[in-house]
């Protein structure tokens, strides 16, 4: 544990125990060999709103809110699951053969008719059995990945597969406004840029990237793809074939939904802010040297574009980690430091209190409340 006044704040920004904000962040932890799973809604305007008891043991993939129906879609070992705050109930939306398959990641349209669109794969065996196949076939062994679309206005269409690929993505972003999808696919001797076109399923090779790149969508709706290391460079890709080169001094960028705002790592412990443009560059916190065993991740944003939650972790091998999360208000410029995490994994998102206000404010003694689950038919 460490104490909140360790952690500085630079740049005129201000550490403070609550600042306004409409929106509730909703944190997943699990503990070392993922036996233990946490569910906890966290408002920054307020204290500790309570937690959540879902029958489903959630799968270490990040979670989408479907504002339209109030509801917390998770992927579990059953499949895709979709959990109400209005009702308190769970019901199965994608099932999978579970000896056979996982959700490695999903994603949720944000307008109009909401659509899942999620990659299925096959469940990691072993390294050993793994190994043994290879050598069994003489050749290496690769799990087929399919893309997939899912209307959730229409829950009983049949999904549409839009494409399939021998080995999972390293990256992904998702162009909604032009109904595309850009995924660095993770090959040995090379790392292509593929699009994806969601309308006609037409699979397009973009281009050759670094082996360390990750992707975001900027303001624009182009995909800009980051590589390099420390200065780290972004190239947004215009339709027109029209490029733009964006540099920061750090790691993990991570664009706001709204595409205007860029939050990043400088080291292995400051947490810093931008604007697309990569102008105006800022420090907002960061912790003392002493504490450097400390590692920030990437910054989670939420849909409004102004708050950004992130957390500052230190492994212990064989134990969970320790950490500390820090939320932050762009235009207040300030700064909320919450501790007393303990995790490995801490999958996190944000969703309206407005939705999920009446779930919390008639939760149990205890704060949680547990929902049977219904599948769909």
């Amino acid at each position: 544990m460490i104490e909140g006044s360790s952690i500085a704040a630079h740049d005129g920004w201000r550490i403070v125990s609550r600042f306004p904000s409409h929106e509730t962040l909703i944190i997943h932890s699990s503990d070392t060999g993922f036996r233990h799973h946490t569910w906890v809604a966290l408002n920054p305007s307020v204290e500790l709103r309570g937690s959540l008891s879902l029958r489903d043991e959630p799968q270490n993939v990040a979670p989408v809110f479907n504002e339209k129906h109030g509801e917390l879609i998770y992927a579990s070992s059953s499949g895709i699951i979709g959990f109400s705050f209005l009702s308190g109930q769970e019901r199965l939306i994608v099932p999978i053969d579970s000896d056979t398959f996982e959700i490695k990641a999903f994603w949720l349209s944000p307008e109009g008719a909401p659509t899942l669109l999620y990659i299925l794969g096959e469940r990691e065996e072993p390294w050993s059995k793994t190994l043994a196949r290879a050598l069994e076939s003489k050749s290496s062994v690769r799990q087929e990945m399919t893309y997939t679309l899912h209307s959730l206005q229409t829950p009983h269409s049949d999904p549409r597969l839009l494409a399939r690929f021998p080995d999972s993505p390293s990256s992904v972003a998702i162009d909604w406004h032009n109904e595309r999808l850009f995924a660095l696919l993770g090959y040995k001797s090379w790392k292509p840029l593929v699009r994806i076109n969601l309308k006609n399923n037409r699979i397009t090779l973009v281009r050759e990237v670094e082996k360390c790149s990750v992707l975001s969508v900027s303001s624009r709706h182009n995909v800009v793809v980051w590589g390099g290391q420390n200065p780290m460079k972004g190239v947004e890709m215009f339709p027109s074939g029209r490029e733009r080169l964006i540099t920061i001094p750090g790691l993990f960028p991570a664009v706001s939904d709204n595409g205007k705002r860029l939050a990043f790592t400088v080291g292995d412990y400051e947490i810093w802010l931008a604007d697309m443009r990569a102008k105006d560059s800022h420090r907002i916190i960061s912790l003392p040297n002493h504490l450097s065993r400390y590692r920030c991740d990437t910054p989670t944003w939420c849909p409004c574009g102004n708050h950004f939650a992130v957390f500052l972790t230190h492994p212990k091998p064989g134990k969970s980690a320790q950490q500390v999360l820090a939320i932050v208000d762009c235009k207040m410029k300030k700064v909320i430091v919450e501790e007393g995490f303990s995790a490995v994994r801490a999958e996190r998102l944000w969703v309206p209190t407005s939705t999920i206000e009446t779930y919390f404010s008639e939760r149990t003694s205890d704060g949680s409340v547990s929902g049977g689950r219904k599948e769909e038919k």
